[in-house]
């Protein structure tokens, strides 16, 4: 009779996976990926890794910001117990033919890498999803389109390891990112947004400014110059 599959928190290399790579999405890219992240990218890895971070990045093209929110879209589901992942976007066709196209990517890496066996238990899916086998329910990474409709869905879901990631943010409507950021009530919770800076004035350009860490709010805003980037 052939062995049963062992579940990811039945592995007994899991746990020492978690403590090692838990606190640090950049040694997450450079250990389990193996991929050599910029000064940038080091930098957004850093204040994302941060428990309830708000991190906010103003990116120009060619940054690696596509590559990055890959690295930790499978850092957080791989590390924490029953995560879950909201990546939200204008135009879901985009999404998955630039974000999804690099987790599948990312995934690979993982498995021809050292850690190799913890890619095995990572499901993407054509719908662009991605799950945990064998805890499909509660452990996973989802898309959706925002909107009001999906915003007030996307906000029922709560959970000490829950995060929201938010491309393309400029464009993304005021009253679903203020919704979605309501959702975020637990201790652990983590939030993402990027974008190229189109306009001045919405949300997302509020989290670079009245919103930021240096005028009394949260949220910490970087700038990816396209200059800077290898």
């Amino acid at each position: 009779m052939p062995t049963k599959p062992l579940l990811l928190p039945e592995d007994p290399r899991w746990l020492a996976f978690c403590k090692e790579y838990s606190g640090s999405a950049e040694r997450f890219a450079r250990e389990v990926q193996g991929i050599d992240p910029s000064d940038q990218q080091v930098e957004l890895f850093t204040c994302v890794s941060a428990s309830r971070s708000r991190t906010s990045v103003a990116s120009g093209h060619g940054t690696g910001k596509t590559t990055s929110i890959a690295n930790i879209v499978l850092w957080h589901l791989l590390c924490y117990p029953m995560s879950v992942t909201l990546l939200t976007a204008n135009d879901m066709d985009q999404l998955k033919a630039t974000l999804w196209k690099e987790i599948g990517v990312a995934l690979e890496r993982i498995r021809r890498g050292p850690h190799g066996w913890v890619a095995d238990h990572v499901e993407i899916l054509a719908n662009a999803t991605c799950r945990i086998v064998g805890f499909e329910q509660v452990w996973f990474v989802e898309s959706k389109t925002a909107n009001e409709k999906t915003a007030n869905k996307m906000a029922g879901r709560h959970g000490e390891w829950l995060m929201i990631i938010g491309d393309e943010a400029s464009t993304l409507p005021d009253n679903v990112l203020t919704t979605l950021t309501g959702a975020l009530t637990e201790q652990h919770n983590r939030m993402l947004l990027t974008s190229q800076p189109t306009r001045n004035a919405g949300f997302f350009y509020r989290t670079h400014n009245d919103l930021a860490i240096q005028n009394g709010g949260e949220w910490t805003p970087l700038v990816f110059d396209s200059f800077d980037s290898p």
